[in-house]
């Protein structure tokens, strides 16, 4: 993501906070996906995807667990809060204590995102969720050919983590780099000490956002969830679009690339599979999608 430039900083400063945006950045877990991710969804989202080659990202404060921004925003404190408590230099923790304090209106403008999918493409607690109560789809795309696809229009596939102790040891390692990075600029550019804080500020909160899309709690383990990931630096309101659902009106935007790397299907337990296969195999085949293998659910239980 872009950092904000508000002290106006320039020259070797700015390569500076830039090199050391990239240096934290290239440290966030890089983890391949799985052959295969499973997207659940309902006959008539099969229909739209298959025929349109288009994606629905869902803005990431009305997903199902609609405080996982405010989770990962607490850890963020709860962090902060921590290192201040341990460190003697006043100039850092000046920083953390103005860091802090930027955290609560930049939690209130976050805005991101994100397509769901599942290393499971055949989960009783999915289907119930996301696919109609069964009557629904899962369809499993290549998952590495769906990185390569989505990196090049600028966007992440990434690996929800639920291990709070991993989330805690990453944010303590960003903020901890980003104490050090103040202490060594300040050295060399004790006339802007404030301005050497709101630079810091920006860096650390630029360097922390993919977390905010990436860390879920860990009841929602049994997922096993990835993410296709849009966070917007600039203003889209001409490409929000709007679906209902059964309490609220959700914001989404719509991607895709030239063709989805779909090469499965799972049907839900509660469809007709032999009537309902013939059907999916001449919409596939429509779509120029062949060779796709479709497969009944195993899940025994009809809810």
């Amino acid at each position: 993501m872009p950092i904000s430039n508000r002290t106006g900083r320039s020259g070797n400063l700015d390569k500076e906070v830039l090199n050391k945006f990239k240096e934290l950045d290239s440290k966030q877990p890089q983890v391949e996906p799985p052959s295969g991710l499973f997207h659940y969804t309902t006959p008539e989202g099969l229909i739209g995807i298959v025929q349109t080659t288009k994606l629905w990202a869902t803005n990431i404060k009305y997903l199902n667990d609609f405080s996982e921004v405010k989770y990962t925003y607490d850890l963020f404190r709860e962090m902060t809060d921590r290192i201040i408590k341990s460190k003697d230099s006043q100039i850092v923790k000046t920083f953390l204590e103005q860091f802090r304090k930027e955290l609560i209106p930049h939690e209130m403008i976050f805005d991101a995102y994100v397509f769901c999918l599942s290393e499971n493409g055949d989960q009783l607690s999915q289907w119930r969720e996301y696919a109609n109560r069964g009557i629904g789809y899962a369809i499993g795309f290549k998952g590495a050919a769906l990185k390569r696809g989505f990196h090049r229009v600028g966007m992440r596939l990434l690996k929800v983590i639920y291990e709070r102790h991993k989330q805690m040891q990453l944010i303590e390692r960003v903020i901890i780099d980003s104490c050090a990075f103040l202490e060594d600029i300040e050295t060399k550019y004790k006339d802007r000490t404030q301005a050497n804080i709101l630079d810091c500020c920006d860096l650390l909160i630029s360097a922390l956002i993919p977390y905010t899309v990436q860390f879920k709690h860990h009841v929602f383990s049994e997922e096993r969830e990835w993410r296709i990931v849009y966070i917007p630096f600039h203003d889209i309101k001409e490409h929000i679009k709007f679906r209902p659902s059964n309490k609220l009106i959700i914001p989404y935007i719509e991607f895709g690339i030239e063709k989805l790397p779909i090469y499965s299907l799972y049907q839900g337990p509660q469809a007709d599979f032999d009537l309902t296969r013939k059907s999916l195999q001449i919409l596939f085949l429509q779509n120029n999608y062949s060779d796709i293998s479709i497969s009944e659910s195993e899940v025994p239980l009809r809810f």
